[in-house]
């Protein structure tokens, strides 16, 4: 046998030596690859490993009290400044669910904003396809009690025009609720109680994106037709978007407020349209009280300009 093995090897080089040059080229070429694809594969291989270990290690960390603690710190400093003093409090975390039971937000006037209960759901998916995969965000209650006081930035210096075109975002936000959000009298008024409830869906590719918003009176708090916003944006294989938007605001309402309309006027607004992105074209209606009603055309043209 030992000698059968070693006439094999030596006929393997005596072919070898036979064959043509480009073909001994190509073997040596395919053996490197082969050679470099293997460390590469190796490399690659450790590096995930480690940064596995390392996120495992974070994460169990965080799970800790006095990780949550040093966690909430940090992510409290960095979304603060000197005009706004953020903090945040963390109850559970792991890689498909994250718990906030409290956000708060102060300016130099003290704490104008409370969100309560905060619960979200990652989708597994996340980690694989590099983009954010919300299966669901509930939010029990958010507190406005008055819009924040902070300094008007600087103008900035204007850029050069870019062609517009549609934006470069890709998430996937299954459910988003906010059972009531409670804006005081400061904000617009009087107080009001909403409710919001959407889907939203956004991808590069417009035939995957839809939008699905609500926004109501929460139950129970006051008349369902004070305030009511639905918006819905979706688009088909064809790629021709779908836009359906309403907008009611009666007198002395959120809106209308906002808006700087006289005492007595409320809000009547409405989008419909459909067609190609780049050459969308829609109608509107809009009442303003009993003083001012129009039926508007708008018209997208080469996805740069916007005639109405």
């Amino acid at each position: 046998m030992p000698q059968e093995k070693q006439k094999h090897k030596q006929d393997n080089k005596e072919a070898l030596a036979k064959a043509p040059l480009w073909r001994r080229l190509l073997g040596g070429v395919s053996l490197g690859s082969v050679i470099m694809l293997r460390h590469w594969a190796a490399w690659l291989l450790t590096v995930f490993a480690i940064v596995m270990i390392c996120a495992y290690a974070f994460l169990m960390y965080v799970q800790t009290p006095g990780g949550r603690v040093w966690l909430g710190e940090t992510v409290s400093r960095l979304a603060s400044s000197d005009d706004l003093q953020v903090e945040i409090y963390f109850d559970a975390i792991s890689f498909t669910h994250v718990a906030i039971p409290s956000l708060t937000a102060a300016d130099k006037k003290g704490l104008f904003l409370r969100v309560q209960d905060i619960d979200l759901s990652i989708n597994p998916k996340t980690y694989f396809v590099f983009r954010p995969v919300v299966d669901r965000l509930n939010i029990d209650q958010v507190y406005l009690a008055r819009l924040p006081d902070l300094p008007e930035e600087k103008p900035a210096v204007a850029a050069p025009k870019k062609e517009m075109g549609l934006p470069d975002i890709a998430a996937h936000l299954q459910e988003f609720n906010i059972r009531e959000i409670h804006a005081g009298a400061d904000v617009y008024g009087q107080e009001q109680f909403f409710s919001l409830k959407s889907r939203i869906t956004l991808s590069p590719r417009l035939e995957e994106n839809n939008i699905d918003i609500e926004l109501g009176a929460a139950p129970g708090r006051q008349k369902s037709d004070l305030t009511h916003m639905h918006l819905r944006v979706s688009a088909n294989e064809n790629e021709n978007l779908n836009v359906d938007m309403a907008l009611r605001d009666a007198a002395g309402g959120m809106v209308t407020h906002l808006m700087g309309l006289p005492k007595g006027y409320d809000i009547d607004f409405s989008l419909q349209g459909e067609g190609p992105a780049r050459d969308w074209a829609g109608t509107a209606q809009l009442r303003l009280g009993r003083e001012l009603s129009g039926h508007f055309l708008l018209q997208l043209k080469n996805n740069q300009r916007l005639l109405l």
